[in-house]
């Protein structure tokens, strides 16, 4: 149990940390209603399960097996993000504020959440790296702790990044901060950050 606290608090330090996810998750929290941000939340926390799972079935040791896969995933990965950015970019200013990304509807939201994780490689190798320093028992099968290991992390982050979601949906409203959000700043903002984060991706 002492080494699952440690876990979670390292794991709630790690995800308040400044990284896309979290400003993301900000940035759109500024824009769009509580819970249309929760739907997306709730897409990246469903990417992180799926992570989850790969490294409980043998991810790791795919990886350690074709370490030219990972150079694959990145390339996909940040071919993505730059697609995201670009169309954000590209997007016309609308009656009711500027589309950060091209959500729909609330499934739409849910997908491009998933997309977001699953598509970026940093998120499974760093559970690769991460998960083995908080392994838990000596006699429980690996699979059975990291699988435990990634519930606990993906619950966090979706406490974590609700959280922060809801403060700043709060702020738009308490701020009144419409005028600046139906301009063009939030949607160059965001193209910018996918930008950053495709770069980030796909040199490191």
């Amino acid at each position: 149990m002492h080494t699952l606290f440690l876990f979670l608090l390292s794991s709630i330090v790690l995800t308040l940390s400044p990284g896309p996810d979290m400003l993301l998750v900000i940035t759109l929290g500024l824009q769009y209603s509580f819970r249309q941000v929760l739907l997306f939340i709730l897409g990246l926390c469903t990417g992180l399960f799926i992570h989850t799972l790969l490294l409980t079935i043998g991810w790791q040791q795919f990886l350690a097996d074709y370490p030219q896969a990972i150079q694959g995933f990145k390339l996909v990965g940040a071919f993505y993000f730059a697609y995201l950015a670009w169309s954000v970019f590209r997007t016309k200013k609308q009656n009711e504020g500027t589309t950060l990304l091209p959500f729909k509807d609330g499934f739409a939201l849910w997908k491009k959440g998933i997309l977001m994780n699953v598509l970026n490689p940093k998120v499974g190798l760093f559970f690769w790296f991460f998960f083995p320093g908080f392994l838990f028992s000596e006699d429980w099968p690996l699979a059975e702790q990291y699988l435990i290991l990634g519930v606990v992390f993906v619950c966090q982050a979706f406490v974590v990044m609700a959280s922060m979601g809801y403060m700043a949906s709060k702020l738009k409203d308490s701020w009144s901060l419409a005028g600046v959000l139906s301009g063009a700043f939030f949607r160059y903002f965001t193209a910018s950050v996918l930008a950053i984060l495709a770069v980030y991706i796909g040199v490191s």
